[in-house]
Order: C-alpha cells, then structure tokens, then sequence
C-alpha cells in the first residue's frame, strides 16, 4: 500500500473514533494500542465498510510482478500444521 494511501485512512480511522467511547476513556479495548490509536476496530456500521471494499482502489497500491524471495535453508516447505506453506513473495514495480 503507498504510505500517503494508508495515512489518509489512517485520519479517516481516527476522525470517525474522535469522540467516541472507544478512544475517549471509559473503554478498556484490545482494540486500542499503548498510545491510545484504534489500529483494528472499523468505527461505524458493517454495511459502509462492506460498500467500501466492493471496488479496488488500484492507486492506493504500488503494484508490480510478485518475485518469489529465496528461502531460509531452514526451511522445510511444511507449515507447523503440516500442510504445504505458501510462497514468500515481494513486489517489484513493473
């Protein structure tokens, strides 16, 4: 996600908290860091938040090819479940 991208929501987030109980005392909520920032609780109804996510933003996001990483030698291509792990991968513009 581009930084300016994630920092404007990042206002968004907080001025829809502003005021209310989640951030402004009388709440103790897993949802609120050591400084008091709501970094995980969608502040207001389910149906604007699904409306949101309908569509893309494509600009917000620095997309490119995925190039796998090299794996640790550690690594045993097994999750600690046992199943097949997914790739690590990185995005390279272009």
């Amino acid at each position: 996600m581009r930084p300016e991208a994630q920092a404007a929501y990042n206002v968004e987030i907080d001025r829809m908290t502003d005021g209310t109980v989640w951030v402004s005392g009388g709440c103790e909520s897993w949802y609120i860091d050591a400084n008091g920032h709501n970094s995980t609780l969608w502040p207001t109804f389910t149906w604007p938040f699904r409306r949101r996510l309908r569509e893309f933003d494509e600009a917000a996001y620095a997309l490119g090819a995925a190039v796998p990483e090299p794996l640790p030698a550690s690594f045993s291509g097994f999750s600690s479940r046992g199943g097949p792990s997914s790739s690590i991968v990185r995005t390279v513009p272009g």
